[in-house]
């Protein structure tokens, strides 16, 4: 606290840096999955009714493959599609980056070289 009564502005520890960005990455957290995961618990309740998912175009009045599933399991099932599509996507797309701290890695702390993509 002297350094407050100074007018010094003061620098917290790497550990006390980690502390604050956790804390508020719980928040942010909570202040997201709260919301989305009450949103699909109330879509679950709302679309409990079975859906068939007809997988034949030519008989439509007696699919040869057909799935027949409550609406919300559509719903979940997307969502979980579309999460795994989007990480791959960015795991793939940031792959440049990770070849080059590899590299980098291999050179060891003392090459003193910037990463670069």
């Amino acid at each position: 606290m002297q350094a407050a009564n100074s007018g010094e502005l003061r620098v917290g520890t790497l550990a006390e840096v980690f502390e604050a960005q956790d804390v508020l990455r719980r928040i942010v957290w909570l202040l997201i999955a709260l919301p989305a995961g009450l949103l699909l618990v109330t879509l679950a309740v709302a679309n409990r009714h079975e859906v068939r998912l007809s997988l034949d175009p030519f008989r439509p009045e007696a699919p040869v493959l057909s799935l027949a599933l409550p609406f919300y399991a559509y719903l979940i099932a997307a969502m979980l599609v579309g999460v795994v599509l989007g990480g791959t996507a960015m795991w793939l797309s940031q792959g440049r980056w990770r070849r080059s701290a590899r590299v980098q890695g291999r050179a060891g702390p003392a090459a003193g070289k910037p990463l670069r993509p």
